[in-house]
């Protein structure tokens, strides 16, 4: 794999991945897969979704556990955010 893009390395931060961890073939897969779709995320979308996966693991805001599953759901997991986030108020950037 070339080296990693920022956005890329932003996305492992959701894991608390340190940065030199090399990717394994799922996620490869998956960035391959996706990558058009994430990189057409916004700013917001990408905070909001940071800001998700800050929150305490409960039923309502069950995350992804592995990065390449985060990957291949993306849109449905920026949608979970939203409709998390519209029951609780406004949110901090934490991403």
């Amino acid at each position: 794999m070339a080296e990693k893009t920022p956005l890329q390395r932003r996305i492992e931060k959701l894991f608390n991945r340190r940065e030199g961890t090399a990717w394994g073939p799922a996620e490869r897969k998956a960035w391959k897969a996706s990558r058009a779709v994430v990189e057409a995320t916004t700013e917001e979308e990408l905070a909001l979704l940071g800001w998700f996966h800050g929150r305490p693991a409960t039923e309502a805001t069950y995350k992804r556990k592995d990065l390449a599953t985060l990957l291949n759901n993306w849109g449905a997991e920026i949608d979970r955010a939203r409709q998390y986030k519209a029951g609780r108020g406004e949110y901090q950037d934490a991403f």
